[in-house]
């Protein structure tokens, strides 16, 4: 039996779900260091994230119930406050400074849909 095995691509980010209200409450909050470069928060239902409190700048998305990126904050300092009017889902990342808006955005779509997979399967 030959087994296939899938290649992952080194720059795909991995959403982690935050569960229950606590868990989304909290977000990245009480973590000393940002997540790593391919990981990120999926906070859901959510449409408005806070750094106040945070030690470190993150990379905010803020999706809709199709899965798109509505709205792009990058580089939020701590204590500030971003919003999108119609999102259902937030994703927070640590701060990406190689990627262009564009490509950024279509990795995460990309990641978004891979979450969604798994989440139906």
């Amino acid at each position: 039996m030959q087994t296939r095995r899938r290649r992952l691509d080194p720059h795909r980010i991995r959403l982690v779900d935050a569960r229950g209200v606590l868990g989304r409450l909290r977000g990245l909050l009480c973590r000393a260091s940002p997540p790593g470069p391919r990981a990120g928060l999926r906070l859901s239902p959510c449409w408005a994230v806070h750094t106040i409190g945070m030690r470190y700048p993150i990379d905010v998305a803020f999706v809709n119930r199709n899965g798109r990126v509505r709205r792009l904050v990058r580089y939020l300092n701590p204590g500030r406050v971003a919003f999108s009017i119609g999102a259902c889902s937030v994703i927070e990342l640590a701060v990406n400074t190689k990627d262009s808006p564009l490509r950024y955005q279509r990795r995460l779509r990309l990641a978004i849909r891979h979450a969604q997979i798994d989440d139906a399967g």
